[in-house]
């Protein structure tokens, strides 16, 4: 399995990706998985009334270049010391509430670390990852909205 996986439309499971993940750790240097899954969520912030709801999400990518900028912050984060993997899982296409569409995995020698470094993969990808959100709303209007 690549540092870095751009999916379209469909992927595996969380227990399948997560036993991908596993399986491609070589040696037993690992102490610690960690896994981040972000999930689609009504947005309170959005704008309308409150008979209008969000009922879901559209994600769209450049996949070669949103690829590559998921590759190069995974393969940043594999240079710190005691990570040892590092895989961005990230989904494009329609999403309802509660459904997943991102699933980051770490695996580091210690706990700390493994954390520390979910924790900045998800805020790199947030930040650099070329990725367009329209929310979906219940009266059959959409937004674009931030990354």
């Amino acid at each position: 399995m690549k540092s870095c996986t751009m999916i379209k439309e469909t992927a595996p499971s969380f227990s399948e990706l997560f036993e991908q993940f596993k399986q491609s750790i070589r040696g037993h240097e690992g102490g610690a998985i960690v896994s981040f899954t972000g999930i689609v969520r009504a947005d309170p912030r959005s704008p309308g009334t409150t008979s209008v709801q969000t009922t879901g999400i559209e994600i769209e990518a450049i996949e070669g270049i949103s690829s590559a900028a998921l590759q190069d912050i995974a393969t940043g984060i594999e240079q710190r010391p005691g990570i040892i993997k590092v895989t961005i899982v990230h989904l494009t296409g329609t999403f309802k509430l509660g459904e997943p569409m991102v699933h980051v995995f770490v695996c580091a020698a210690h706990r700390s670390e493994a954390f520390k470094a979910l924790e900045d993969c998800v805020n790199l990808y947030k930040q650099k990852t070329p990725l367009w959100k329209k929310e979906l709303y219940s009266d059959g209007s959409t937004k674009w909205i931030s990354h």
